[in-house]
């Protein structure tokens, strides 16, 4: 399967980058799918070039995201964030950092 955008990969919508990301995962496709038109690469070639560049760009932000999503969407996850926020606790530039 020869994937880009949401269908190779969601991050978690708080994160705010999903456009991002798909403009990105397109830039992945792009030579792989150059390759298979002028017959350099099968499809199935070119799709598992394009899917292993892809979790090569995407693998450290979307584990972060998925981290930080299941601590904010979970009871005692989403009290320490409160809890932090109020004490202006939250590293919120190391966090941009990780899901960008």
């Amino acid at each position: 399967e020869f994937s880009i955008g949401d269908a190779a990969s969601m991050i978690p919508p708080f994160t705010g980058h999903g456009m991002g990301m798909a403009f990105e995962s397109a830039e992945c496709a792009l030579q792989p799918a150059l390759d298979y038109a002028r017959g350099a690469k099968s499809w199935a070639a070119a799709a598992r070039i394009c899917a292993q560049a892809q979790r090569f760009r995407f693998a450290r932000r979307l584990a972060a995201a998925n981290m930080l999503h299941g601590l904010l969407t979970s009871q005692g996850g989403s009290r320490l964030a409160s809890a932090l926020a109020r004490r202006r606790l939250i590293p919120f530039q190391t966090l941009l950092h990780l899901v960008r």
